[in-house]
């Protein structure tokens, strides 16, 4: 394995969390540890008790979600899911409730449509894009809890529509502190790589939910019709069919242009931490090497943990916390 990288900001002083994912020998490849995190979470317990909260988007559409809260609080983070997950995805339940254990709000956020967000309107599609949609929760943060800190957690392609909103593509309303979890940099590149080899395993998982999502969608009207199997045979083709046109483009690379973040990491002027591995199959780590930063930016890049596994052997079981306390100790190191 390759040597754990810390490229530390230049204009915040955050000290890397130390611990390394120490995996057993069958459990190092990236799609192991994709694959094992993925079932190892399986049986995290369904621990929200929060309120549920709808924050009205400006375009008309409504984003739902869940709040953890304190009477005081440290300050607030907001959770962002990945493709075809939701506020109740396991990577994001455990990271609430480590955060929420210790003294944080806790905004659970489903994207437009995901969740129990599909009976709210949700009539343009989520994707890696949507900066302002984390601007959105961000802005109905900070007018519901005042003058405490605000920080943007987002996982994938929630990390990557979060980092379109710190660099400056989409969005106006910023947190105070961001960290993207396995974001995709170049989502042309991404998208390319889950058209190889095995990653089709995940994309045939992604495809038969977005398309299910966007039935669902039509029954309730908030789309005129959603694109049928014969038309989309791989998750490619969803955004050929659907999500590039109804964002208005006309070519699907055209798409992935506007949603691609990597390009402008330069200009972010939020303090940011960039968390992901090298030998990640979905979002390639070379572009987490050679991407320009500003001074704001902090890498993190781990040997070994896949696409948001991270699961290391220890006491003779497998332990699936690893991502959650590294969180919680950036998270920490900003609030001190």
């Amino acid at each position: 394995m390759s040597d754990f990288i810390f490229e530390p900001s230049k204009a915040l002083d955050l000290m890397p969390f130390t611990e390394r994912v120490q995996p057993p020998l069958w459990m190092q490849s990236g799609h192991a540890q994709t694959l094992a995190g993925f079932v190892a979470r399986l049986n995290t317990s369904k621990m929200i008790k929060g309120r549920r909260i709808n924050v009205a988007l400006k375009d008309g559409d409504s984003l739902d979600g869940q709040a953890l809260e304190h009477i005081q609080a440290k300050g607030v983070v907001s959770l962002f899911h990945g493709l075809s997950g939701s506020n109740q995805s396991s990577y994001m339940l455990r990271t609430a409730g480590l955060l929420f254990k210790n003294g944080w709000n806790v905004l659970l956020m489903n994207h437009r449509g995901c969740g129990r967000g599909i009976d709210l309107p949700c009539r343009k599609p989520y994707h890696s894009g949507r900066g302002e949609d984390v601007s959105d929760v961000i802005e109905w943060s900070r007018k519901n809890y005042l003058n405490i800190p605000q920080i943007a957690i987002g996982f994938s392609l929630g990390g990557s529509a979060l980092l379109n909103l710190l660099s400056g593509k989409r969005g106006e309303v910023l947190p105070d502190f961001g960290i993207a979890v396995n974001a995709p940099l170049d989502v042309k590149d991404s998208s390319d790589r889950l058209r190889s080899g095995p990653n089709w395993i995940y994309a045939e998982a992604f495809r038969r939910d977005c398309l299910r999502t966007l039935k669902m969608k039509e029954d309730r009207g908030w789309i005129e019709k959603a694109p049928t199997n014969k038309e989309v045979k791989t998750l490619f083709d969803i955004d050929i069919h659907h999500t590039a046109p109804a964002t208005g483009h006309a070519h699907v690379n055209d798409f992935y242009a506007a949603c691609t973040s990597g390009p402008f990491l330069k200009n972010i002027r939020t303090p940011t931490v960039l968390l992901s591995a090298e030998n990640d199959p979905i979002a390639d780590a070379k572009f987490y090497r050679n991407f320009t930063k500003s001074k704001w930016v902090s890498t993190h890049l781990e040997p070994t943990g896949g696409h948001m596994g991270y699961l290391s052997w220890q006491g003779g079981q497998i332990d699936p916390s690893w991502m959650e306390r590294c969180i919680l100790h950036y998270v920490s190191q900003f609030a001190r």
